[in-house]
């Protein structure tokens, strides 16, 4: 024990430390995937439904969060007949999600989360007394995300986002 002990204990906690520090850059990386990744399954909806039917095009926006600052991301304009719908990256660091995007249309606007793929609801959970070894206890492997709908009627919870349900949604911003 000792001098030792100690310097062994507090270099393993600071190797750790090093490891598990936030990486902006990784995460916003991250972020601009999963937003191509949704973009490239609205795509394949649109497809589905038709493309002479509903325009589209990708412009620029720039974003400004905390830990990211200014940055670029995508969005997507549709035109749907004479009707003007945006899909919009919001911001990645919400609470209750990984993610949001707002599909913005001029009677309503709908909300994407990118939550845990089994995720109905949105759950919150607190707990202030976490024993030392549950918090030195390896991180498990990622959790799959998805995008989904939320949905407010009964009360909160998430619809997957399917070209069905994103048709419905559609339907409901633009006020038919």
């Amino acid at each position: 024990m000792g001098k030792d002990t100690l310097l062994d204990y507090i270099n393993k906690k600071n190797e750790k430390l090093r490891e598990e520090k936030f990486d902006v850059e990784k995460e916003k990386k991250e972020w601009l995937n999963e937003l191509k990744i949704l973009f490239e399954k609205i795509e394949r909806f649109l497809s589905e439904i038709g493309t002479e039917k509903i325009e589209y095009e990708m412009n620029e926006i720039n974003l400004n969060e905390e830990f990211f600052h200014s940055y670029q991301v995508q969005k997507m304009d549709l035109m749907i007949s004479d009707v003007q719908v945006s899909i919009k990256p919001i911001a990645r660091f919400v609470i209750g999600a990984a993610g949001r995007v707002d599909i913005i249309g001029p009677n309503a606007t709908a909300k994407l989360v990118l939550v845990s793929e089994g995720a109905k609801e949105p759950e919150f959970k607190v707990d202030e007394n976490i024993p030392n070894e549950a918090m030195e206890t390896e991180k498990g492997p990622a959790k799959k995300r998805n995008w989904k709908i939320v949905s407010t009627k009964p009360k909160i919870h998430y619809v997957e986002l399917n070209v069905d349900t994103f048709s419905d949604v559609l339907l409901e911003i633009i006020g038919v």
